[in-house]
């Protein structure tokens, strides 16, 4: 990927992101989650992973809550200084939408927009 900044600087970049999961859903409400991620940048040779372990429980159709820890994360020195480290404990929320679910608003929202 090309990236063009202010003036003539251009920066250059190939990265690869590789995340998998196994989830065992033992009831028809909970499941356990294990996930490792792989990061490669390829300009800086650099390879980082993360791996996180996570509770999830579904509260509604289509909706999961989900209690969790990042066991290894990404330590990021470069842009936020040597501080910032994504591991520890988490809350994430997901919800999965059909075309059906949002065909309606969507449309409604094309014709406020014309």
């Amino acid at each position: 990927m090309n990236i063009f900044l202010s003036g003539h600087v251009k920066a250059h970049a190939l990265t690869d992101l590789w995340s998998t999961h196994l989830r065992y859903e033992w009831s028809r409400k909970w499941d356990a989650l294990a996930e490792v991620r792989l990061l490669k940048q390829y300009q800086q040779d650099n390879l980082d992973y993360g791996s996180a372990l996570e509770l999830g429980y579904i509260a509604l159709k289509n909706t999961r809550l989900a209690l969790g820890f990042n066991i290894a994360g990404y330590q990021d020195r470069e842009l936020s200084g040597a501080s910032y480290w994504a591991r520890g404990p988490y809350m994430k929320v997901q919800i999965k939408f059909s075309e059906r679910d949002i065909a309606a608003p969507l449309q409604g929202l094309a014709n406020v927009l014309q």
